[in-house]
């Protein structure tokens, strides 16, 4: 767009009409005038090279910013796929860990109905299994909420679930 401003503007115009100082129409009255108008800014203090030079700079700047936008999502995408991965490990750990303070509790349980455990034992017992089922529910919350930020970053969700 700028470059066009080095070259020269040609207007043309036509004028057809009737004058004088009565409402007649006739052939004294008419008139025809036709112009031709050459413009050429031949200098302009380098004015129009400055502005393209702008105008490519900021072509540049547009390009390297939608780049650095495109690695952000890339690098959002990575990190909640790597937060999905740790929750999911994390949950596989607190399952197993809640699994063996049922068998504990178990073991405790039957071993306190048959006398040889103390009462204090089993509520031991069943305290462990209490905060270990509870850190199970909390880590499986965990695993959905980071799963549905993996979805939302990465745009996977199906839309027909809609």
């Amino acid at each position: 767009m700028y470059e066009s401003n080095n070259l020269p503007n040609i207007y043309a115009s036509v004028d057809y009409g009737f004058q004088g100082t009565e409402y007649v129409f006739n052939n004294d009255s008419d008139y025809a005038l036709a112009s031709l108008v050459l413009s050429w800014n031949l200098f302009s203090g380098f004015q129009n090279k400055a502005r393209k030079q702008k105008a490519i700079i900021n072509g540049q700047i547009l390009q390297t910013k939608e780049k650095q936008l495109q690695n952000n999502i890339k690098l959002e995408a990575i990190q909640a796929f790597y937060d999905l991965k740790e929750k999911r490990q994390s949950f596989n750990s607190t399952e197993k860990m809640t699994n063996e303070a049922e068998s504990t509790y178990t073991l405790i349980e039957r071993k306190y109905k048959e006398g040889i455990a103390s009462q204090l034992e089993l509520i031991d017992a069943r305290t462990s299994l209490t905060n270990a089922r509870i850190r199970k529910i909390i880590s499986k919350y965990d695993t959905w909420i980071s799963h549905s930020e993996y979805e939302r970053v990465t745009a996977t969700y199906p839309i027909e679930n809609l």
